[in-house]
């Protein structure tokens, strides 16, 4: 297998990570067969348009959040495509340290880290330059904005930086929009973009540190360009924003959450005219609401949603729109201060409260998410969504019977809601009411037959209430709907035992420990350790216990409590207390 070079680069929003990236690629590929890897964020991403004549691959997932599972897939799939040489930018709130460690294991690889916004960049990237056969033209720099670290986007322990994406359509003024870009407040303190110009061209926009570059190019110029899927299919995507379309973002940053609102709206306004953004509010609310589910719609979901709030910045809900927007590109702090805004200008506003709420809880802030669930329904009593919402918080904080009274009144006021079912369902599993728990499970399955977690959840219920033929008949549902999970092949496992067929228990019990090696191999986290601690119990392998929490850092409760819970059905009662102990041993120091 063909040696790969993975140069990984990180650094602050804004420190100059893709400008590193395109003068290393200017004459890399005619030296190497190069890729770069980056972060995909909603239907159009820009950073592949400022690396030509690379192979570039856009990732949905992120690079480190997960482990690097899906960097390193892809990773194995240029090296089987004989690529030597995969530069990998880091968004600016990821270390790079997790994702170095997770692609040094990988056979056949060496790893170089790069910090963009750091001392030693210029002379990183001159060695990098001289290693790849890459030559220093000495004007490298024109068109990609000034040198490396000139941007103040790290900002040295101030605020992060905000980001602001505006959709762009055909036919936009490019001499108008250039001028406001160069007039826009200091807090704008970066801004990168593509302006469609009609006709398969574009121009590319790039403006830091008080230096504006502009470049303009054609389908000709733009990147191979993949994505995990289609890399390991073997077919390009179109690399042109859809529709002739074009993106501008802008990252600002504020003194504090009101000056960061007023900001928002300040950009708007003066970029509204020339962005399409004076159009009837009402009319862009609706598209907005409608497309917002939709990712290849997300980015004009959000110019519609800022065009109503710029209209109309009295009305709640529009406000609300924008955040939840931000929200669906995973800006929980920013879609957070937008929904604050929302509520401040109608203070009884339920649906901004609700939603603020389920942010909350969507990022375990949990006392938050109950005193604002709690607030709604003193509000709003009779609301199904709000008893829905502050019953699921109870529950994660433990407090089981407060949750099931909320739960079950939102269940009565939602009675074709699937998740809420299955909600409910974990509840009184959780209670040891595993009658119930099934009772209601058996819903979920009624609404939609095909869910294959609630088939395996089916099995386990029905193991604990000691129908091991009812149970191995659900888990091989589970098991051909696709849920290969090392949960279900530990579980068929306990139920083949059960019913006296030692050999077949022996298999599934191997079974769920290959599944959970490859899984932590690919994911690196604790739901993935906690596979395997729970499969090394079946399979006695308990000597592995501490190399694997060596590989870990928090540890989440949920698993912790899971791994428990199916250790309760162990056939060893023995093998499975020593695994408890082991795990009981590690925590103690955190």
């Amino acid at each position: 297998m063909k040696k790969v070079t993975v140069v990984i680069v990180s650094g602050g929003y804004g420190s100059g990570k893709t400008r590193l990236l395109a003068r290393l690629a200017d004459g890399l590929g005619s030296g190497a067969r190069a890729a770069a890897l980056v972060h995909q964020t909603g239907p159009v991403n820009l950073d592949p348009l400022w690396l030509p004549g690379l192979t570039v691959v856009a990732m949905e997932l992120g690079c480190a959040c997960e482990g690097g599972g899906e960097l390193l897939e892809c990773l194995k799939l240029l090296q089987e495509r004989e690529f030597s040489v995969a530069l990998v930018e880091l968004a600016g709130d990821q270390e790079a340290e997790p994702l170095v460690r997770a692609v040094a294991r990988l056979e056949g690889t060496e790893v170089i880290a790069v910090e963009a916004d750091g001392v030693e960049a210029e002379a990183d990237l001159a060695a990098l330059r001289e290693r790849f056969g890459v030559a220093s033209t000495g004007d490298s720099d024109q068109g990609h904005g000034h040198s490396l670290g000139g941007c103040d986007c790290a900002g040295g322990g101030r605020a992060e930086p905000q980001w602001m994406p505006f959709w762009l359509t055909e036919g936009v003024d490019e001499t108008r929009l250039c001028e406001i870009v160069d007039r826009l407040p200091e807090e704008v303190i970066r801004v990168k973009g593509i302006l469609p110009l009609g006709e398969g061209r574009w121009l590319r926009v790039d403006r830091a540190a008080g230096v504006v570059s502009r470049r303009p190019f054609t389908a000709e110029d733009l990147p191979v360009l993949y994505d995990a899927e289609s890399l390991a299919d073997g077919d390009p995507l179109d690399p042109a924003p859809p529709d002739g379309g074009g993106l501008l973002l802008l990252w600002t940053r504020a003194a504090d959450e009101a000056d960061s609102v007023a900001l928002e709206w300040e950009v708007a306004r003066r970029l509204a005219e020339c962005l399409g953004l004076d159009e009837d509010p009402a009319e862009a609310a609706a598209f907005a609401a409608e497309s917002l589910d939709q990712e290849e719609l997300l980015f004009e979901a959000f110019t519609a949603a800022r065009a109503a709030s710029v209209a109309e910045p009295e009305v709640a809900s529009h406000v609300e729109l924008l955040a939840m927007c931000y929200h669906e590109l995973m800006e929980n702090e920013r879609a957070q201060v937008l929904l604050r805004e929302a509520a401040r200008r109608e203070p009884r506003h339920l649906s901004s409260r609700l939603n603020a709420a389920r942010l909350h809880l969507a990022y375990e802030e949990l006392d938050q998410a109950r005193s604002l669930a709690e607030a709604v329904v003193t509000d709003h009593p009779q609301d199904p969504d709000a008893h829905g919402v502050l019953g699921e918080t109870l529950l994660l904080l433990g407090k089981l019977d407060q949750a099931a009274e909320h739960l079950e009144a939102a269940a009565r006021g939602l009675p074709e809601d699937e998740v809420l079912r299955s909600t409910l369902c974990t509840l009184y599993a959780a209670r040891g009411d595993y009658q119930r728990a099934l009772a209601v499970n058996s819903e979920v399955l009624s609404l939609d037959p095909a869910d294959d977690g609630a088939m395996y959840l089916q099995g386990e219920l029905l193991l604990r209430l000691d129908r091991a033929d009812d149970a191995l008949e659900s888990l091989d549902r589970a098991l051909a709907a696709g849920n290969e999970s090392p949960w279900v092949m530990t579980a068929l496992g306990i139920a083949q035992h059960r019913r006296g067929d030692e050999a077949e228990a022996s298999g599934c019990f191997g079974d769920a420990f290959v599944l959970a090696q490859e899984r932590l191999e690919h994911l690196s986290d604790d739901s993935a350790a906690m596979d395997l601690l729970v499969a090394a119990s079946f399979r006695g392998r308990i000597d592995q216990i501490p190399d694997l929490w060596e590989r870990l850092g928090e540890v989440d409760p949920t698993e912790l409590d899971k791994a428990r819970d199916t250790l309760s059905l162990a056939p060893d009662r023995g093998e499975a207390q020593r695994t408890l102990d082991a795990i009981a041993r590690i925590l103690t120091p955190r």
